[in-house]
């Protein structure tokens, strides 16, 4: 991978790719603990699309804080590099990823992230896409060229809970099936989403354990009293 000042120099020539949509309608695969996953092909791919969605008896700030906190890992990432941002709710992301299998893959993503208010709560959306940033990618490592994904996250019960949305596309390449990584895919989104919600949960319920003496001693009549 090449230094930080090759990013900042090419950093402005990076343009998003066009990565059709496919129009076949999402499949249910199943249902696990709360967890429903989708499925759907896409076009030019043995890998199809992925889509999980699960309800997290947490409000959507301490979910959103908890995906792009430090307790969140990708299984596999050997790097990761912000090569900066193309406006205030976007940037563009270095990845690369090895598994014993895959050996050796990396990646540049457009990252966009939005928040809408949502009554008293806010919904969160974060998309990704694969960005053409070849000139910024060694030769030795496989570049994935087909990958488009997102978080969405819904603010329900009066804002109490979160509906989280993952999607998810990314194709590989190699020697390997489209049969192993589907296997694999899918898995991994029922994990995914029942990993978040347990980690999400912990996280409001630390959040609360912060909060609430400090709101007794604020509410108590001594702290009127003087």
């Amino acid at each position: 991978m090449k230094t930080n000042n090759r990013y900042v120099s090419l950093g402005i020539t990076i343009v998003a790719l066009a990565v059709p949509v496919s129009v076949l309608a999402w499949e249910e695969h199943g249902e696990d603990e709360g967890v429903t996953v989708h499925t759907r092909p896409v076009e030019g791919s043995d890998v199809p699309a992925v889509r999980a969605t699960g309800v997290i008896d947490a409000e959507t700030e301490t979910v959103w804080e908890y995906i792009t906190g430090p307790e969140v890992r990708v299984k596999g990432l050997r790097q990761k590099v912000v090569l900066g941002k193309c406006n205030s709710s976007c940037e563009y992301i270095y990845m690369r990823l090895g598994h014993p299998l895959i050996t050796d893959r990396h990646y540049v993503v457009k990252v966009d992230t939005h928040t809408e208010p949502r009554g008293e709560a806010i919904q969160y959306t974060r998309k990704w896409a694969h960005t053409d940033a070849r000139a910024l990618l060694d030769n030795d490592a496989m570049t994935v060229s087909k990958i488009r994904g997102s978080w969405k996250l819904e603010p329900i019960d009066g804002g109490s809970k979160t509906r989280l949305i993952y999607t998810n596309h990314i194709d590989m390449g190699g020697n390997l099936t489209g049969y192993f990584f589907r296997r694999g895919f899918i898995s991994k989104a029922y994990e995914l989403i029942q990993e978040l919600r347990e980690g999400a949960t912990e996280a409001r319920a630390d959040r609360r354990d912060e909060i609430e003496p400090i709101a007794r001693r604020l509410t108590s009549p001594s702290s009127h009293a003087r």
